[in-house]
């Protein structure tokens, strides 16, 4: 097991440097989090990240915080854990009441990757109700057919914890371009439990290449697809969401991360134009989110466990949405 960064005592303070640990909710579409930013210095390269997602991405200047810990703050970082990809960060937080900056991951696990600052992934033990866009991507399988669920962006597997949680009988498939996570995640972030009970099959590669597919094709897809906390270019592009359509069995549905892009919004309504969509779950995020298929009734809805009711209501017209 992996040594925790120590706590000061009382009056005292150290000093260590977590990538991109900086910024409010957006994730893998990222969450990103205020804190005290005291140095600044530029990331590395993301050259081969861009390469083997096969898909250009903008260059921009991504920066490390350097972050003053102390017996008062309510959070301490792993050691960080580098894949051929990235850096991989995870930060613990325990609970604490009042009015707080990191109030919205307060008692959990969250999985930092890149430089960005974005929280990819989210865990507690005692509950799997995030407060944010994970929920609502966990909303599928009563609105889809019989069969196996594709997780695009699998992260540490929050959305798969929380589908397994309401409707244990979900077999569900996911894929994400960094294995390296995988390790990370068994080890602090429940997924190994996932996997030892067979819902979750854990793939390494290119979420949108042709393999990314299961025989007889997906009842539903969950796509959560970022780099460098950005939605990744690819989605903007028509052509991907008429692909991701050919994967779907009849009847199957897909819900989508979709930031605040309305580029994406376009795409996907061009592709399917009774989608839905939904604004950020708090004010905190910035994380829209699109269901395609037919309009999803009232009493469907209500039918939902009512820890996930703050998921099922606002719902409306992804073509109506403003995105000014």
């Amino acid at each position: 097991m992996s040594s925790m960064i120590p706590i000061p005592a009382s009056g005292t303070c150290m000093r260590t440097v977590v990538y991109g640990f900086a910024t409010c909710v957006r994730l893998h579409g990222p969450v990103h989090i205020p804190s005290q930013t005291i140095g600044v210095r530029s990331s590395p390269s993301n050259e081969q990240l861009c390469a083997r997602r096969g898909v250009k991405l903008a260059t921009r200047a991504a920066t490390a915080y350097e972050v003053a810990f102390t017996s008062e703050q309510p959070y301490y970082v792993l050691p960080d854990k580098r894949s051929m990809l990235q850096k991989i960060t995870v930060v613990k937080t325990w609970q604490f009441a009042g009015d707080h900056d990191m109030k919205e991951v307060a008692g959990a696990t969250a999985l930092i990757l890149d430089a960005s600052g974005s929280i990819h992934s989210l865990f507690r033990e005692d509950t799997v109700i995030t407060g944010s866009y994970w929920d609502a991507c966990s909303l599928l399988p009563p609105l889809i057919p019989d069969g196996p669920i594709g997780i695009l962006g699998l992260g540490a597997g929050t959305v798969a914890r929380t589908m397994h949680h309401f409707w244990p009988g979900v077999k569900m498939e996911g894929w994400d371009l960094d294995g390296s996570i995988y390790p990370v995640a068994r080890e602090h972030m429940g997924l190994q439990q996932l996997e030892d009970s067979g819902a979750l099959v854990c793939h390494t590669g290119d979420a949108l290449a042709d393999d990314a597919v299961v025989q007889g094709g997906f009842a539903g897809i969950v796509v959560d697809l970022f780099a460098e906390g950005q939605i990744l270019p690819a989605l903007c592009e028509v052509d991907v969401w008429k692909q991701l359509a050919q994967r779907l069995r009849p009847g199957g549905r897909i819900i989508a991360n979709i930031s605040d892009s309305s580029a994406v919004a376009h795409a996907i309504a061009e592709v399917f134009p009774g989608a839905q969509g939904h604004l950020p779950l708090n004010e905190a995020t910035r994380n829209c989110i699109a269901l395609t298929g037919p309009a999803v009734g009232e009493e469907v809805w209500q039918s939902f466990p009512k820890q996930l009711a703050h998921c099922t209501t606002g719902w409306t017209r992804l073509r109506d949405m403003n995105w000014d």
